[in-house]
Order: C-alpha cells, then structure tokens, then sequence
C-alpha cells in the first residue's frame, strides 16, 4: 500500500522486539514509532551502534541495542504495549479545509470497544467501559481510574513534544452544574503527584467556559458544526481563567470522533498565543464524521 504524507490515525498494528543469537535486543517498528521512540528514549537509543535502518519492507525500521539493562528492556517492552493500544491522531478528510497545524500533536488511550459490532454488544473495551461508567453512570472511582491512565499517558508523550513547562486544560462547554468529565479529568490530572515532567506549578490547571449558551451539536451535519465552532471559539464567547500567551497546553476530552471541537479549541488557544497544544482523550469513536 501507497504511504500518503499524512495519516488521520497512527496506529503500530506491526512491530518485532526480543533478544538476538549475539546478545543484543531488536526492535522492528513502523518508521513513525521509530521516531517516537527515538524522541521518548535517547538513552536507550544511544546503545544502538547503528541506529534505526530501513528495512526490506516499506515503512519499516529495525535497530539493534547493545548492553541492555532489564529496565530497558522493560521500558521497550512497556513502549510497544502503551503504542498497541494508543492511537495518534491528525486531520481526517472531513475537516481538513478547516485545520492544519492547530494541534501539534493529539493522542487517545483506546477504541471503545474492538470493533463496532462489538460495541454495538455492549462488549466494551477496558477504556471504553471506564469512559461510559465515568461519564453516564457518574462513578466518580472509574473517573479517577480514566484521570490514572491518562497521566501515565501524558508523562510519556510530554517529554518528547513539549519544551519547558506546560499547563493542562479542557475542551470547554457552557455549563459546568452538572458533572463534565473533561472538566473533572483536567483537574485531576493537574493535581496528580505522579505528573512528574514540568507541569507548571503554578497554572497547572487553566479553566476555560463557553459564555454563549451552547447548542446541542450531535444532530447537525460537520459543515454546521465546523461552521458554528468557528463563531464559538473566539476571544467573545470563550473565557480563559488565566492567559496561555506563550504558554504549552494539553487539552484534555473523554471522546473523539471527527475532532472539530477539540481542534476549533485548539485553534482558540493558538489565536490566543499558546506556543503548543497538544491533545489528550480518552477514546476514539470508529466514525471519523459527525452526521454527514
């Protein structure tokens, strides 16, 4: 199959690792993971003589690591795992026009479940399960569980994408009485003791509202939608609690689908002179449209 330039979604559905006859260890990855890797392990790349080399197969890289210490090898193995279950997101078709640079990078835990038909079940994924019991059945123990996973997540992409301190935002709404999952998960995340790379100690959290009193958007087609989003996201019906001027934000959402409103917001916080934004959800719905 033909590599096109882009990619809407990134997924490491191919990869080899395990010890070589010498004693060295061998990775086998798709060039993009390759260069993942490279950005979130250097130590660990640093025992390669080699480095990456193109393989045979387009696409594909492979590297040969020298002298690895068993937390290396753990921390390759704990890579590969985390990337065969993550998924990396760009611009899909449907609102390519609209988007280009407007988050530098955006990352989901999951699919909801392993295919439709399966969700279509109720067989959800672990992901999946714990965003339905968080957001619909309002169990705030599985909110806390989802807040976890995406620290975790979050203390692994952050050292590779971002340079300096960062804050932690939300996709926003226009009314926060009730429970808003992306809202609680944003604060969590930004209190978590475990968030360990320069999270900013002292606007780690930057609230944002939507002063407009916001439309129900499931039941519009994307040309509405992306036409209603960018009127909403502006200086005039979106309130920051504190300035992102200059400043490197992660925002968070509990779904993705088409990423209108995540990258309207983004585009909102890069108007407002953010220097980064980066995306962080919970999972990413099969559908990359909403109700063409």
């Amino acid at each position: 199959m033909t590599e096109r330039a882009r990619f809407s979604r990134r997924e490491l559905k191919f990869y080899k690792s395990g010890p070589t006859d010498d004693g060295s260890w061998r990775l086998v990855i798709m060039d993009f993971y390759a260069q993942l890797f490279s950005i979130e392990e250097p130590d660990i790349m640093k025992k390669s003589n080699t480095g990456w080399r193109e393989s045979k197969k387009p696409g594909i890289k492979f590297a040969f690591f020298k002298n690895l210490k068993q937390t290396e090898i753990d921390r390759i193995e704990s890579f590969v795992k985390n990337y065969s279950d993550w998924i990396i997101l760009d611009v899909n078709e449907h609102i390519k026009d609209e988007f280009d640079k407007e988050l530098d990078f955006c990352l989901a835990l999951g699919w909801p479940a392993v295919t439709p038909e399966e969700l279509g079940k109720k067989n959800r994924s672990k992901i999946g399960e714990l965003v339905n019991l968080a957001k619909y059945k309002r169990q705030i123990n599985k909110a806390d569980e989802l807040a976890v996973i995406l620290g975790s997540a979050l203390n692994r992409i952050i050292r590779g994408k971002i340079d300096g301190r960062f804050s932690i935002s939300f996709v926003p709404t226009d009314n926060y009485e009730d429970f808003y999952l992306p809202k609680y998960l944003a604060e969590k995340l930004a209190a978590l003791k475990t968030i360990t790379h320069n999270l900013d100690d002292t606007n780690s959290f930057i609230e944002a509202r939507i002063q407009t009193k916001l439309n129900k958007l499931k039941n519009i087609s994307i040309k509405a939608k992306l036409h209603i989003c960018k009127e909403l996201y502006t200086p005039d019906n979106v309130s920051l609690a504190t300035p992102v001027s200059n400043r490197n934000i992660v925002v968070i959402d509990d779904l993705y689908q088409s990423g209108t409103t995540l990258w309207s917001y983004a585009r909102y916080l890069k108007n407002m002179g953010a220097a980064k934004v980066l995306g962080l959800v919970c999972e990413k719905n099969f559908r990359d449209s909403d109700n063409l």
